[in-house]
């Protein structure tokens, strides 16, 4: 759980599983201007997190 967080202007490539996972109750966070590439699963999941501004 983590929540009211900023993720920006990150470059995330081959990751094993995700570049960026918001998971269980990860509520009110922005995410913006990233970078994503070749992240074998996701370069983002959203699961069972509410309200992630783009």
């Amino acid at each position: 759980e983590s929540s009211y967080n900023t993720i920006a202007e990150n470059s995330l490539y081959n990751n094993s599983y995700y570049g960026i996972r918001l998971y269980y109750n990860s509520n009110y966070n922005t995410i913006s201007d990233n970078t994503m590439n070749n992240n074998s699963n996701y370069g983002l999941l959203l699961s069972t997190s509410d309200q992630v501004a783009p």
